[in-house]
């Protein structure tokens, strides 16, 4: 009977301690490996993004922010981005909640705010269900149709789930996606070909011999801004150092509708997957330009 107990009470204190963690590898849905279980999402889930704050810890530098230009604060330090990416890629996976393209390899991205160099965690993407809104960070208080984010981490902490724990564990490219009915196709193109296979909410695409240039994502010569911020999904974690691209990469509308026709786990259609903007409150937004006043 003693027995019994004692393992009760183990078992207890172990699920006690996993409630405690707020940074877990389930709890954070682009570093999962499986479907994910949390209720979280957008467009009428059980927790749409109004009611986030309720169940997730937030501070007061969280993100997206409206970018306003005429705020912004010229810095002569920050560096041109430097930027390595290899086409080994392992999959793609529908996740109900966004398209998660993941890598293997050697990464490399430094320069703007970043002091040392960081490794590609992953590439996502967040769109609308219309012209003029999907993307998560506004400019002025506009916004376009999608926008992209390169997710790496800082390796000085040894894992991604200490670098979750400090301001310079994270480091997020933010790539808008701006529809044109040019017919040109976007860098983006050979790997949307392969998005009808990811239709059906938790569907994976395994690459084999697929060839993406995750560099053509990253517009040449793009002014950018730069801030301290959080994961926009949650747990909302403030760890991200925020570098914003101004230029936008055109895609075309046939690739927008692509992004459309998803499945996800909350209805047949998962689109308008971004977060509203946060309060930059007192935060310094530097910019890699001299802003217009």
């Amino acid at each position: 009977m003693a027995s019994k107990l004692l393992r009760r009470n183990l078992l207890f204190t172990i699920q006690k301690r996993a409630v405690k963690s707020s940074v877990t590898r389930n709890s954070i849905p682009w570093l999962r490996k499986s479907a994910p279980s949390s209720n979280w999402g957008y467009n009428g889930s059980e927790l749409d993004p109004e009611d986030w704050p309720k169940e997730y810890q937030c501070g007061n530098c969280q993100s997206p922010i409206d970018i306003d230009l005429s705020k912004v604060t010229y810095s002569s330090e920050l560096s041109p981005l430097e930027y390595s990416y290899p086409d080994n890629f392992k999959y793609m996976v529908n996740d109900g909640k966004n398209i998660r393209i993941h890598w293997r390899g050697e990464t490399a991205l430094s320069g703007g705010p970043l002091k040392g160099t960081y490794e590609l965690v992953q590439l996502h993407f967040h769109w609308g269900s219309a012209e003029g809104k999907g993307a998560e960070h506004l400019v002025n208080g506009e916004s376009v149709e999608g926008e992209a984010h390169l997710v790496h981490w800082n390796p000085k902490y040894g894992s991604i789930r200490e670098a979750l724990k400090h301001q310079d564990g994270i480091a997020v490219v933010g790539v808008f996606l701006k529809e044109a009915d040019d017919g040109a196709e976007s860098p983006l193109s050979s790997i949307l070909n392969r998005f009808p296979t990811l239709s059906k909410f938790n569907e994976k695409y395994i690459f084999e011999n697929d060839v993406f240039n995750v560099g053509n994502l990253i517009p040449k010569n793009s002014d950018f801004i730069c801030y301290d911020g959080g994961l926009t999904t949650p747990p909302l974690t403030e760890c991200v150092q925020w570098i914003v691209l101004l230029k936008p990469l055109v895609v075309t509308k046939r690739e927008m509708d692509i992004f459309r026709s998803l499945e996800g786990s909350f209805g047949n259609n998962f689109t308008d997957n971004f977060r509203p903007c946060q309060p930059v409150g007192d935060r310094v937004v530097s910019s890699s330009f001299e802003p217009e006043k």
